[in-house]
């Protein structure tokens, strides 16, 4: 099973055990796959990393950085797509936060509070904590 956590600094969990996810650049990529939750083309990675000036060999280094973190991450966790890749994973902080506060709004009258106190308790600091900061495009 594999967790993202970003309610808070960046965490994956992989069957219980944090993952070690290695330097900056695979934090930052990481961080913008977990960011947009779907495919993220290889052209804004490449943004991500060198801002505007990639070096020729962006292309082959990005996929280094994306084959280091399917490593640490476990088979299948990081698909590549033809416009770029996704990061798959069973268990998000943020959607499990999503839920609660939706049911809100369906809970019994008086149970409200005791629901959004839960979701509260999944944030353990600002989003995504000391990630790098992602570049907009």
């Amino acid at each position: 099973m594999l967790e993202v956590r970003v309610l808070g600094p960046m965490e994956i969990v992989r069957d219980g055990a944090t993952v070690p996810i290695g330097s900056t650049t695979q934090r930052l990529v990481l961080t913008v796959l977990a960011a947009e939750r779907g495919v993220v083309s290889r052209d804004r990675l490449v943004e991500a990393i060198w801002a505007g000036r990639p070096p020729r060999t962006a292309e082959a280094s990005l996929a280094a950085y994306v084959s280091r973190l399917r490593r640490a991450l476990g088979s299948g966790r990081i698909e590549r797509r033809p416009s770029g890749y996704v990061l798959r994973a069973d268990w998000w902080d943020t959607d499990v936060f999503e839920t609660l506060v939706r049911e809100t709004v369906t809970d019994e009258p008086g149970s409200e509070a005791a629901r959004l106190e839960e979701a509260l308790g999944l944030w353990r600091g600002s989003a995504f904590g000391s990630s790098p900061t992602i570049p907009r495009c």
